[in-house]
């Protein structure tokens, strides 16, 4: 009996071991928050809101649950149980070969479609979704953590998520702003946290992208997702281009925004300290041949992040942390510098692994 109930305890004790390190490949919450303030404030198609972020496991737990702003109330509450319920939707319907982001399935629910009441299948889990105490939401001891939260939802703004061997780990679920811009928004999270290996897709990308082509209520391919804004749009089909899916390359996503700023100047990263991604914007009174490029504390040029003639203007600049060649840098100080025509200036960030 004691030998039957060792035999017991290993097999348990190595399924965990199995299983844990799905959970441990996911995002905390430090580097959830990070990445997702790294994105938000830049160009989304949408209304440039405060937004949720959830991460659920592949069995459904919620892994993660953060906010963009300040404070809880600073993006619509409403939102965090959706996020939770997108996140929920793109794990329980990908598959280790194929990805289905909330915004495929669009068209699909429509009724007469084939998939018409997918949305009213799997209710949420009211009691995880608002329970607990209201001043650990959004942090790291959110009520909804380690609980399953259940739903589905049909809209843009979910996504499945693949380490760089192509494991599926689980989701990811954004909500706060226009479904269009949740989606861009969701894409870039999930790119600065370099969980966007996908194994392949129903988009004309073989993704998980967005798909627009719903026109006279019928969507060509059956995968259409109704048009928000232009803007939205635009952003979305550049997305396989700015934000490109697999392990890769270092990535570099510039925002411009034309205007007229009365000098030249290169503002401090953030977040700084960073882990998975940082914001540098720098501002041009004029258009100049422009570099902006990182080195190490030796000198040592490790990163090009712009390159060429720019125009007069705000720019923003994402980066996610990486050697041009794709490698990731290790944990230390490290020095960005604009050089603008003549105009030269350097700051220092720190990098986190």
């Amino acid at each position: 009996m004691l030998d039957k109930k060792l035999r017991i305890c290993w097999c348990l004790a190595a399924v965990a071991l199995v299983a844990a390190p799905l959970a441990a490949d996911l995002p905390s919450h430090a580097e959830l928050t990070e990445a997702l303030k790294s994105v938000v404030g830049t160009s989304n198609g949408g209304f440039e809101l405060n937004m949720w972020a959830t991460v659920v496991d592949r069995d459904g737990a919620v892994h993660a649950v953060t906010f963009s702003g300040n404070d809880r109330g600073d993006q619509w509450p409403g939102s965090r149980a959706i996020s939770a319920q997108k996140a929920n939707t793109a794990n329980a319907f990908s598959l280790p070969g194929l990805a289905l982001s909330t915004a495929n399935l669009f068209t699909a629910v429509q009724p007469d479609k084939s998939l018409f009441g997918l949305q009213f299948s799997n209710p949420v889990n009211t009691k995880v979704a608002y329970g607990g105490d209201s001043e650990a939401i959004g942090t790291a001891n959110d009520p909804m953590t380690g609980n399953k939260i259940g739903g589905v939802n049909v809209f843009g703004g979910g996504l499945p998520l693949y380490d760089a061997a192509g494991t599926l780990l689980g989701a990811i679920g954004l909500s706060g702003d226009s479904s269009c811009a949740d989606h861009n928004i969701a894409w870039k999270v999930r790119h600065a946290l370099d969980l966007d290996n996908v194994p392949g897709g129903v988009s004309a990308t073989a993704d998980d992208n967005i798909v627009y082509d719903i026109a006279g209520g019928a969507s060509a391919s059956g995968w259409g997702h109704a048009a928000c804004s232009d803007a939205a749009t635009q952003i979305a089909n550049e997305l396989p281009n700015t934000h490109p899916i697999g392990p890769g390359g270092t990535a570099v996503i510039e925002d411009h925004t034309a205007s007229e700023p009365e000098d030249f100047g290169l503002n401090q990263n953030y977040p700084n300290p960073f882990n998975s991604g940082t914001v540098i914007r720098y501002a041009l009174p004029e258009s100049e041949e422009t570099t902006l490029s990182v080195y190490n504390a030796s000198g040592q040029k490790v990163a090009d992040l712009v390159s060429g003639p720019r125009q007069a203007g705000a720019h923003t600049v994402h980066w996610d942390g990486k050697r041009d060649q794709g490698a990731g840098l290790a944990t230390g100080v490290y020095f960005y510098r604009l050089q603008a025509g003549e105009y030269v200036e350097k700051r220092k960030l720190l990098l986190l692994r």
